[in-house]
Order: C-alpha cells, then sequence, then structure tokens
C-alpha cells in the first residue's frame, strides 16, 4: 500500500474511476476487493451511481494526466532555453590561449 501514496494522483483517480466501472458493469465487487470487503451486490441505482462516478474518475484522471503531462514538457522547454541563451566561456578561453601581440 505504500506504493499507493506515491503514486501520482491521476493513476489512483483513473484505478477507483475502473474500480467503480466494474462495480457498474458486473453489479458486484470482484477480485481483490471482494476479498477484503466481502462479496457485495449493486441494485440497478448503485450500479448506474457507479458508472457515472467511475466514468468522471477516469476521465478526471486522464485531465490531470494531460495537465501534468504539459506542464512538465513547459518546464522541460524553458530549461532547455535558458541553458542555450546562457553565453558560453568558450570565448575567453580561446582569448587566454592564442599569444597576443608582442
Amino acid at each position: 500500500m505504500d506504493h499507493l501514496t506515491d503514486a501520482p494522483a491521476a493513476n489512483i483517480l483513473i484505478l477507483a474511476g475502473v474500480v467503480f466501472l466494474e462495480i457498474a458493469i458486473l453489479g458486484k465487487v470482484g477480485g481483490l476487493l471482494a476479498k477484503l470487503f466481502g462479496p457485495g451486490k449493486a441494485g440497478l441505482r448503485s450500479r448506474a451511481m457507479a458508472g457515472l462516478l467511475g466514468a468522471a474518475l477516469v476521465v478526471g484522471g486522464v485531465k490531470l494526466h494531460l495537465i501534468t503531462d504539459a506542464a512538465t514538457e513547459q518546464s522541460r522547454h524553458m530549461a532547455h532555453r535558458a541553458e542555450r541563451t546562457q553565453p558560453s566561456n568558450h570565448a575567453s578561453v580561446v582569448e587566454t590561449m592564442t599569444p597576443g601581440p608582442k
């Protein structure tokens, strides 16, 4: 469970959305969750709400991924741009190595 706390929020939203979509489609909790919480059946209204919530969580997670990926790409671009615009010290090294007029 320690890995979930280190995971990005977008991944957790998508995972939760998939679980809610599973409940909406199958009408019950399966797999590991059924072992932890016991098998439970969901009614038609609960399944519809689980489907809406699952879809919203998946869409929100994907949007959050896109936002964070765009911000990361922009910061990389800005760092690369700043790296290119920094003055180079090569000219001063060349000037000190070439003999001047005597």
